[in-house]
């Protein structure tokens, strides 16, 4: 099956190719924008960014040192509780 001098890829590195791989690809479609945003809407815009830092950063010490990581519906279910800890 294989041809001679070929080396057959083994699993663990046929997933390193396939994520650098993807890496790349990430890489190329990034898009990049400048926002110029007025004096009224840039303390709203802040405080949404500071939202949404916090929420990652409580989600992200849910998940730290678990070697799964939690499902996208465990999540969501637990949003409405963060909401009332920290409106």
């Amino acid at each position: 099956m294989s041809r001679k001098g070929a080396r057959a890829l083994r699993p663990g590195r046929k997933l390193r190719r396939l994520k650098a791989l993807r890496t790349m690809l990430v890489e190329k479609l990034k898009l990049n924008y400048r926002l110029y945003p007025k004096t009224e809407h840039e303390g709203r815009l802040l405080e949404t960014l500071g939202l949404y830092r916090q929420t990652y950063n409580y989600f992200f010490a849910q998940w730290n040192g678990k070697e799964r990581v939690p499902s996208r519906l465990k999540l969501q279910a637990q949003l409405p509780k963060l909401k009332q800890e920290k409106p």
